[in-house]
């Protein structure tokens, strides 16, 4: 700054200042009646300056306070805790200027924070960041903030058994995991444990659910559906006893093949696939069961010959059955056995 003075009389002779306070100045004169005083410290300083006539009498000292704002708002924000969270965090801040102030008195207090996209996981999630100014024009930025975990995603959970379809009596094995790649698992449970037999002894269609929750809390389902049906198991192969009439001895059977069969177990016949053209024909023949088996009996008179398979339903299995068999007259038909009188099924 600039220190003149004026004098109406002889003129000025000098002029001198002092400084004191941020910066301090000893008592200064310089002949003339102008001088340059700079000051360099940040903070408040007290400038004293007068002047001196060529007579020597010396006008009374004045003084102007100087207040310098040299540096940005100073800012400090909360360090990452090391958690795992189930949602955005949040970091605290607190921004101060002791010279000037800030700009906005509002940024005294405020947050940064993460933006993690729904169903996704990190250990590194960075929060925003904000600029805080004062009110010379000093800024000073703030963030981003990494290192933040944030865990917005549930457990994953795979069931590798049961799942498909089985034969009554077949051993299945529960296996199912879980898995999080964020907090970690904190619960894996199904209606079966893990290792623990599954009951296949009915036919029907059944399912399995797991359930899942991670350490902060999200939470997941996952369900496997299975049917349990009746094994096929064949007695003949393929006897005909003319040209016109084929049939197929069977009995229904468990996975260890052994014989479920009974009067009271439903076998409905329900149409022929011819292979050659995909259609499902009608149902043209007889079911009896003999003593602990099965004979269906299709009259193919008017069926070309080709491959074909007898469709048919077993009691509450889900799955329906088939039984395949060849119409080649050109070979010749073994002719049928004898057996006990049979039992007709409608």
């Amino acid at each position: 700054m600039t220190v003149t003075a004026t004098d109406q009389g002889g003129g000025v002779g000098s002029v001198g200042y002092q400084a004191a306070g941020a910066e301090t100045i000893a008592p200064t004169t310089v002949p003339g009646n102008q001088t340059t005083v700079t000051l360099g410290a940040e903070g408040v300083t007290s400038l004293r300056y007068w002047a001196t006539d060529k007579l020597g009498t010396a006008s009374k000292p004045q003084t102007l306070t100087v207040q310098l704002d040299l540096s940005a708002p100073s800012v400090v924000c909360a360090a990452p805790d090391g958690q795992w969270h189930a949602t955005d965090v949040s970091l605290a801040c607190t921004a101060a200027d002791p010279f000037s102030g800030l700009a906005d008195p509002s940024a005294g207090s405020f947050q940064l924070s993460t933006s993690v996209p729904s169903g996704t996981e990190t250990a590194n999630a960075a929060t925003g960041a904000r600029q805080v100014c004062d009110a010379v024009g000093n800024c000073a930025g703030v963030g981003p903030i990494s290192g933040n975990k944030v865990d917005r995603k549930p457990p994953a959970i795979t069931i590798s058994a049961p799942g498909g379809a089985y034969t009554v009596g077949q051993p299945v094995s529960a296996g199912y995991t879980c898995s999080d790649g964020g907090s970690g698992v904190a619960t894996c449970a199904g209606g079966l444990a893990v290792g623990s037999a599954v009951d296949t002894s009915r036919p029907g269609t059944f399912t399995l659910t797991v359930n899942s929750t991670d350490n902060v809390g999200n939470q997941s389902t996952q369900s496997s559906s299975y049917t349990v049906g009746y094994g096929i198991c064949l007695v003949d192969k393929q006897p005909g006893s003319e040209e016109s009439v084929v049939w197929r001895t069977f009995t229904i059977c468990d996975a260890a093949g052994n014989n479920l069969s009974s009067d009271s177990l439903l076998v409905q016949p329900t149409g022929v696939l011819q292979m050659s053209t995909g259609t499902v024909l009608p149902f043209d023949g007889v079911l009896h069961f003999v003593d602990d088996r099965y004979l269906l009996v299709l009259k193919v008179g008017g069926l070309p010959d080709g491959q074909y398979h007898l469709l048919f339903t077993v009691g509450s299995d889900p799955a329906p059955h088939s039984l395949a068999f060849l119409l080649d007259r050109s070979q010749p038909q073994p002719q049928p056995s004898p057996s006990h009188h049979p039992k007709k099924h409608n």
